[in-house]
């Protein structure tokens, strides 16, 4: 079975797809013969851009596997590294949340039909019903919007979650439908933030999203750890904050990682000049190395 993470944050910009493709390709460089698959689920598509590779080239994608009953995660795995496996996200993934609830309330509207029909020859027994047993009686028969709108990916996982050894889920800004499917077949969720004055306040959302899957969903999802991003240690609010974000972990005993992610443009420049995450063609590289330093203290803490 996979060690299946989640990246998550609701904030854009603060590194998600960067550690995603990065800590892929650490577990690549540590761990050879290991087979990675990222995931991913943003519409913007930089986790296939990371390895070099155009999102709008790929027919076949995360949206299908949601949207299409017929396409599996195994269906549209591309190979983009020795080792290295993608499920791309393009475009596509904006529209899936329209989607899935035109989807949802057609098929609310049908099986409302045929619940009707079962009274057409006895009228008088539907509506002699009390409102307790016509609320029994439709929650028999109808689909579940939490089942269907915040847990997506139940029952798609299995084949590829045992091909691989790890999956990483790249995730979009938001906290929705898409970000709670994913958290709803995970292990661990990582949760990166770049230090402002906003960011504890975001932190406690999230973890409210986060126990609210564990408890509808996901009972075994633990946190893996916050990680600090784009981190400038000569700028003082961002010191500031790792330590309040720091103290909030310790108190609320959520883990707090301590392989911080320096503000660089090494990781930008790594896949715009040679379409690869920095980790797989830098690895001794000062700023690189923090991610290989994440990979050890996740391997330590039992995620990887």
């Amino acid at each position: 079975m996979a060690k299946k993470i989640g990246i998550v944050q609701h904030k854009g910009g603060v590194g998600k797809t960067t550690t995603a493709v990065n800590l892929a390709g650490a577990i690549h460089i540590k761990e050879p013969n290991s087979k990675v698959l990222v995931y991913e689920q943003d519409g913007q598509g930089n986790a296939a851009r990371s390895f070099g590779k155009n999102p709008s080239d790929y027919e076949n994608t995360a949206y299908d596997v949601i949207m299409d009953k017929q396409i599996r995660p195994e269906d549209v795995v591309n190979n983009v590294y020795p080792g290295i496996d993608i499920i791309p996200a393009n475009k596509d993934m904006n529209f899936v949340e329209f989607d899935m609830l035109t989807d949802f309330f057609e098929k609310q509207t049908d099986q409302f039909f045929s619940f009707i029909q079962k009274y057409r020859n006895d009228p008088t027994a539907l509506t002699s019903l009390s409102k307790n047993e016509f609320s029994k009686l439709m929650e028999k028969d109808s689909t579940n919007i939490g089942n269907y709108y915040f847990n997506m990916l139940s029952n798609k996982m299995e084949v590829i979650d045992k091909k691989y050894d790890y999956i990483i889920f790249d995730t979009p800004p938001e906290m929705k439908a898409i970000t709670s499917s994913v958290l709803s077949v995970v292990d661990s969720t990582i949760i990166p933030f770049e230090p402002d004055a906003y960011t504890v306040d975001g932190l406690i959302n999230i973890l409210s999203r986060i126990k609210a899957i564990q408890n509808e969903y996901n009972p075994k999802l633990k946190i893996a750890g916050v990680l600090a991003e784009k981190v400038r240690k000569n700028v003082k609010i961002h010191s500031d904050v790792e330590l309040a974000v720091a103290k909030y972990c310790m108190s609320n005993h959520i883990t707090y990682l301590q392989s911080e992610i320096p503000n660089s443009i090494r990781f930008a420049s790594a896949t715009g000049y040679k379409g690869l995450p920095a980790t797989l063609i830098e690895q001794n590289d000062k700023f690189v190395k923090s991610y290989f330093s994440l990979y050890t203290e996740l391997k330590e803490n039992g995620t990887l």
